[in-house]
């Protein structure tokens, strides 16, 4: 709920009702199946970052400043969010990282379904005898909301473009693995 009141202060998001992702896509120019691919890569996002966290797997700003760096100008009011978000996204990549080096999937793709999988079995995660990918497929779908986190689609995704509008709409997924 903070994060709403914040969006609403900064304003950013309407006042009365509830942030509609479909109109900030539309202000975005954003097409319904890039939103679809949207909701889909945040909300599977917030399930690798969510297992990385289960396991320990944490990292700050201080972990990553050359990636940081030429994202996000010293001078920027905006850096601490802009770090929060990038931080999120380091984490989820060193979880796929810690994966692709010890479980074995070859792609990160496959090493994110993986995390979610894992995370669904760890939590005692069940839907209608859904298994696999299939299971995987409707946990990304129902989003972290569904399981009692708190979680907003449109929330979220002010926050992705903030981000993509700070990167210089450069790609800020996948980051090269970090040593241990």
């Amino acid at each position: 709920m903070w994060r709403r009141e914040r969006l609403i202060a900064e304003g950013i998001a309407p006042n009365a009702g509830a942030i509609d992702p479909v109109l900030i896509a539309q202000q975005a120019g954003i097409t319904c199946e890039e939103l679809c691919n949207m909701y889909r890569e945040l909300s599977e996002l917030f399930f690798v970052a969510r297992w990385a966290h289960d396991h320990g797997i944490t990292l700050g700003a201080g972990d990553f400043p050359d990636l940081i760096r030429p994202m996000v100008p010293t001078d920027d009011p905006a850096r601490l969010k802009t770090e929060r978000l990038l931080a999120t996204r380091v984490t989820a990549n060193a979880a796929v990282c810690y994966f692709l080096a010890n479980v074995g999937p070859s792609d990160s793709r496959t090493a994110r379904r993986s995390i979610v999988l894992d995370w669904a079995h760890a939590n005692g995660v069940e839907h209608r005898g859904l298994r696999g990918e299939a299971l995987v497929d409707w946990i990304i779908a129902a989003g972290p909301g569904h399981f009692g986190f708190l979680w907003h689609f449109g929330i979220e995704l002010i926050d992705h473009l903030r981000l993509r509008i700070t990167a210089g709409a450069r790609q800020t997924g996948d980051v090269p693995c970090l040593s241990a």
